[in-house]
């Protein structure tokens, strides 16, 4: 009887792990949004939106001690049909990926640690306009190349992705 008590006593709260303000960085984009890239032809495409969530989800394990754990997800997806696309997801504080940010730009792909990014604290101008805290990382084939081949990616919280460099001179660029 004593150990029940004891046990019932132990129980903990909910936990709900959210996103960081530097995780926030990185969910740039809102429900029902729609994107407009040009590309290296000088063509402005526009990207709609396919998929949009973000939620709390339940990541509960089993304890004695019981208690739940919730975990903030997002994720987003675009496609245009005729060549971009985009796949973005995050999960606050990394805890079942290890990187928690996710990105996929026309078979580019890169998995980083929100809190481990730094924003350029100087502007940035990309074809003609200032961004301001812009994270600059390398993505990277999704099949073979890797590596060998790679793109830049231009980021901010404002715009998500402004732009796309590849590395044979080639780009896609945010114009909305």
């Amino acid at each position: 009887m004593l150990f029940l008590g004891s046990v019932a006593g132990c129980t903990k709260k909910d936990k709900y792990y959210r996103f960081s303000e530097k995780e926030l960085d990185f969910v740039s984009y809102s429900q029902g949004q729609t994107l407009k890239f040009l590309d290296t032809l000088g063509q402005v495409q526009t990207v709609p939106q396919l998929v949009y969530r973000r939620e709390m989800v339940d990541v509960t394990y089993w304890s004695l001690w019981g208690g739940r754990e919730f975990l903030e997800q997002y994720e987003v997806r675009y496609s245009s049909g005729q060549g971009i696309s985009l796949d973005v997801s995050l999960e606050a504080g990394s805890l079942t990926s290890g990187y928690g940010f996710s990105l996929m730009v026309n078979n580019f792909w890169r998995d980083l640690t929100p809190e481990e990014e730094v924003a350029s604290p100087v502007p940035t101008v990309i074809n003609g306009q200032t961004y301001q805290n812009v994270y600059t990382f390398t993505a990277y084939p999704t099949s073979g190349g890797y590596k060998k081949d790679s793109a830049t990616v231009f980021w901010n919280r404002e715009y998500g992705l402004i732009q796309l460099l590849y590395s044979n001179g080639k780009s896609i660029t945010r114009t909305d």
